[in-house]
């Protein structure tokens, strides 16, 4: 059987991945600044990565609310 993982842990995971990440980047930003506009890119590329995910659970989530509200409203007349 597969243990579950708890959402509290899923979101620390995430946060302490985001954190590093910014951490690595401010570390490449100041002690390799010649380096600094090749990585400036990936992290731009990175982040339209990763807003778009977020934008797309985003959508998913206001959907499901409002098929869950319309459900209710419906049920109740």
């Amino acid at each position: 059987m597969l243990r579950k993982i708890s959402v509290s842990s899923i979101a620390t995971i995430l946060l302490v991945a985001l954190l590093l990440v910014t951490i690595l980047y401010y570390l490449i930003l100041n002690l390799y600044p010649d380096l600094y506009p090749e990585y400036d890119i990936f992290f731009m590329i990175f982040g339209q990565f990763v807003g778009s995910i977020f934008l797309i659970l985003f959508i998913i989530v206001a959907v499901a609310m409002i098929i869950s509200i319309v459900r209710r409203v419906v049920k109740w007349f």
